[in-house]
């Protein structure tokens, strides 16, 4: 009898040795809106609160950002260490944890594709590259994933527990990059 998800643990080490290489590697990635996100993140830090000012000629913009990523990256640097080194480590595992969630997904819907659909999430060069960069884009695409996965998830279990995790995780990935608000349209659709 084979295992239900014997390509699982696989899948996990291959997708976290591709993004650590990545990494590793050193790959130098363009800032473009990592300045914001890491000043804002500094000035939670510092108790200065949510608020970003080096980039805009000193003018203080309280609105400008979503919230969640530069609250990740304060974590991450109040936590870990405050370094794009410690983040890219943190995106390393989170990139692996989207990769088990589009098996998982796809197993859902179609489980004859469910390895595929992992195997190509795992060395798929964007999703890869992804990890190296300190942009909104790997918390993004996990909450995403985490969110459409517990939605499907919930029409096969009873309660109002599943519902309300996807709507909590889908509305993290709202205050990540709010075009994630198509993607909630979309489910309650």
């Amino acid at each position: 009898m084979i295992r239900k998800h014997h390509h699982l643990p696989w899948l996990v080490g291959v997708a976290l040795a591709v993004r650590l290489l990545y990494v590793l590697a050193g790959s130098d990635v363009p800032p473009q809106d990592t300045p914001d996100y890491d000043e804002i993140a500094h000035n939670l830090l510092a108790g200065k609160g949510f608020v970003s000012s080096s980039n805009w000629f000193g003018h203080e913009l309280r609105a400008w950002r979503a919230p969640v990523y530069p609250m990740f990256l304060a974590t991450v640097y109040g936590a870990i260490d405050d370094s794009h080194a410690a983040v890219r480590l943190v995106q390393a595992i989170l990139g692996t944890v989207t990769v088990a969630l589009i098996y998982l997904l796809t197993w859902r819907l179609q489980p004859a594709a469910a390895a595929s659909a992992g195997w190509l999430a795992a060395l798929y060069e964007p999703l890869v590259a992804s990890t190296n960069e300190v942009m909104t884009e790997v918390l993004f695409t996990a909450l995403l994933v985490a969110g459409v996965t517990l939605a499907v998830e919930s029409r096969h279990r009873r309660g109002w527990r599943w519902p309300a995790a996807a709507g909590l995780v889908l509305g993290l990935a709202v205050l990540t990059r709010p075009v994630g608000l198509l993607a909630a349209v979309a489910i309650i659709a």
